[in-house]
């Protein structure tokens, strides 16, 4: 059996490092963020430009911000600040020895520092193949290798794992462990799992 698996908000826990990554252009600028706002508001399905308005920035503060946050955000520094979700390495080591051919299929704007993360993270050591796409066109990217691989499940935290799997005909597993809440995955995806975990005790493979 072959399995696809998105990264951030899948397998690793990257709220930290989004949140404190923006905290820390706030304080360059001596201006006030409020941590908590900034994470809901993105996990109901706000965009980062989206959120920044929202805290009242003008559109320029926004825009200006946002593009900065997305230029930092990837880079080794805060990369480090990613942990591997709880249970994410047993239910790995669990797959494998059912047999099952894992891979990753993510989107980041730099493949070498990916790479390099999740050999860090210890986690290249599950999976076949790993494929990172540009996120600018990160839905059809990953349709067209999600179609390459032919997986029984594509395993994601957002809207735009769930168009990916969609294109192809793949079985979407939504989990809102993430990127996304499990209120605003509901509206989109049906059933949503809290976790990687708890989709595998709920369905035999």
């Amino acid at each position: 059996m072959i399995i696809a698996l998105d990264f951030d908000g899948t397998l690793v826990d990257c709220r930290r490092r989004q949140v404190e990554c923006m905290a820390s252009i706030f304080n360059r600028r001596r201006m006030f963020f409020d941590r908590e706002s900034f994470w809901y508001n993105k996990r109901e399905g706000s965009s980062t430009f989206q959120t920044l308005m929202q805290t009242g920035l003008s559109s320029e503060q926004a825009k200006e911000i946002s593009g900065e946050w997305v230029e930092l955000v990837e880079s080794p520094y805060w990369l480090g600040y990613d942990q591997v979700l709880a249970g994410v390495n047993d239910a790995l080591k669990d797959l494998c020895r059912q047999g099952a051919a894992l891979f990753l299929v993510t989107a980041r704007k730099d493949e070498k520092f990916f790479l390099n993360q999740v050999r860090i993270l210890k986690l290249d050591q599950y999976f076949s193949g790993m494929f990172c796409v540009r996120p600018t066109e990160a839905a059809s990217c990953k349709a067209g290798i999600l179609a390459t691989i032919a997986p029984k499940y594509f395993i994601g935290d957002t809207e735009s794992d769930l168009k990916a799997a969609e294109k192809c005909g793949t079985n979407f597993v939504a989990v809102s462990c993430g990127q996304r809440s499990h209120a605003f995955m509901s509206l989109i995806a049906q059933p949503v799992f809290r976790d990687l975990p708890h989709f595998l005790s709920t369905h035999e493979l």
